[in-house]
């Protein structure tokens, strides 16, 4: 697998939509995970201030919404996760304790839309998770037209 990150078209600036390309399917997506390379650490989306957005331990990242078209998965991201991205940086990423697999950061980001039928904008935004919750997220597939 292997995944790129793209800035959310309908959502705007701060939201983003990570595509993973040769998804091997799952009828629901666990938490994941995204370790910066440069010094091991893993991003936690719940930290308030810079110091902690990076820290030792990995810490799960849970979905905001999860679409899946073509063999491709693709998983709603805001600000927490998407302004903690750099492209100077490398990254990786795996689900629950599976294998990690490489997160492109391009040095200029494409816009895109999930591929659902109300488009990005459909997504509700969702309250913060419990941090003792780590139940999967239900995958959508795309509807048939």
């Amino acid at each position: 697998m292997k995944a790129t990150i793209f800035q959310d078209a309908q959502r705007g600036e701060g939201y983003g939509i990570i595509d993973i390309a040769d998804f091997p399917g799952m009828s629901e997506i666990p938490p994941f995970v995204i370790q910066r390379l440069s010094d091991g650490l893993y991003l936690n989306e719940k930290g308030r201030d810079p110091a902690s957005k990076w820290v030792g331990s990995r810490e799960s990242i849970r979905p905001e919404q999860c679409y899946i078209d073509r063999g491709r998965l693709f998983i709603a991201i805001g600000p927490a996760v998407f302004n903690e991205l750099d492209s100077l940086e490398s990254y990786s990423m795996a689900f629950g304790t599976g294998q990690p697999f490489h997160l492109i950061v391009p040095e200029t980001l494409q816009t895109a839309v999930l591929p659902s039928p109300g488009g990005v904008g459909a997504i509700a935004g969702q309250p913060a998770p419990d941090p003792a919750d780590e139940a999967p997220v239900k995958v959508t597939a795309k509807p048939e037209a």
